[in-house]
């Protein structure tokens, strides 16, 4: 069967037009939702990233990861400082990923080699940062120990995400941006506390923290609707970005108003569900699930509450909130389609709709 990727080449070949090239593919997704018997079937969840094309992808990324293993069982020799075989990681893979996601197309190991390069990186920054730090010490300019794990972990930040950034330049691999992310957050967070310290920057990570994630929420809506069909790389792309805003929204969020011991009061409980229902909102209506499982955590502590204060009728409140929370998840997974349905009908016949994905009869 001809994939996009075919007719793409087909175009720029000059074989056929664009024109052309749309057309066959709008038939296509046709026939792909339509059995031999011309009724509609289900065409699975548009919102999975692509990840294997069989389990010729899933030995690939086995083999990955036994090299990767391997490489870091050396990363402890005694009597050095630190192991080559920890900077021979991240070439290694490297290689590796030049055979596989550029010739072979294979995204699963190359998700593998972005993870052993990022511990890698991360590894490499600590010591950086540990020999920067101890020679700061020793001219009296480090003022404590917080700023030698502060400063330890900035390193460590900046040298993952200049890792992913380079290996997303390269490879254009979507995974590459969730680990950038999270790591070009953590840098920055850092980085004020290294400038200005806790004290004066006591409220700030967490203000810091929502901003980053709204930015980078803001980012994954533009690749999310610049393929409202989710066929291409953007698709991925926006999935990922979204599992790293996510949870920056909603601990920055519930940080400033206290955090998870919030969630475990009972105005705390009520200001909880109700920032995850509306997170919930937001999710049905970008067709983005990766928003809710962020949540997941403060719901816990907030139905633990709620049914630790009412009843301990099913042997326990951990047994019965992890009752409730699955209850939930499971009712909001098989209701997602219709709920959809609801929150977006009162806007049909927007034009804005068609930024969305469609919504599934």
């Amino acid at each position: 069967m001809l994939r996009n990727e075919d007719l793409k080449a087909a175009v720029e070949a000059g074989v056929i037009t664009k024109e052309q090239q749309a057309a066959l593919e709008q038939q296509a997704a046709g026939l792909r939702q339509r059995g031999s018997d011309g009724a509609a079937i289900d065409v699975g969840d548009s919102e999975t990233p692509r990840v294997t094309r069989g389990f010729n992808d899933v030995m690939l990324a086995l083999g990955t990861a036994i090299i990767t293993v391997a490489l870091m069982s050396q990363w402890g020799l005694p009597g050095t400082a630190v192991a080559p075989a920890v900077y021979a990681t991240i070439p290694v893979l490297w290689i590796i990923s030049e055979w596989l996601d550029v010739r072979r197309k294979a995204v699963l190991p190359g998700i593998v080699a972005v993870i052993g390069m990022s511990v890698a990186a991360a590894y490499i920054g600590s010591r950086f940062g540990l020999e920067s730090l101890d020679q700061a010490a020793s001219k009296g300019t480090l003022r404590a120990a917080f700023d030698l794990s502060v400063g330890v972990t900035f390193w460590m930040a900046t040298a993952v995400a200049g890792m992913n950034a380079l290996y997303y330049a390269r490879f254009r691999l979507p995974f590459a941006l969730l680990p950038l992310a999270l790591g070009v957050g953590i840098a920055g967070v850092q980085a004020l506390l290294l400038l200005f310290g806790w004290e004066r920057t006591a409220a700030i990570p967490q203000i810091l923290g929502l901003v980053f994630g709204l930015m980078l929420f803001a980012t994954a809506m533009w690749f999310d609707t610049s393929d409202p069909h989710r066929r291409t790389r953007n698709a991925d792309c926006g999935f990922w970005l979204h599992m790293a805003a996510a949870p920056l929204i909603v601990h920055s969020l519930l940080s400033i108003f206290g955090g998870t011991a919030l969630a475990k009061s009972g105005v705390g409980s009520g200001l909880t569900v109700a920032l995850i229902a509306v997170v919930t909102v937001v999710a049905l209506a970008i067709d983005r699930r990766a928003l809710i499982v962020s949540s997941l955590g403060y719901l816990l502590a907030a139905v633990g509450y709620v049914v630790s204060t009412a009843s301990q009728l099913l042997g326990g409140s951990t047994f019965a909130s992890l009752m409730v929370l699955g209850c939930v998840v499971l009712v909001v997974g098989m209701g997602w389609h219709p709920a959809r349905r609801a929150i977006l009908a009162p806007f049909r016949g927007q034009s804005w709709l068609a930024n969305l994905p469609p919504v599934k009869a």
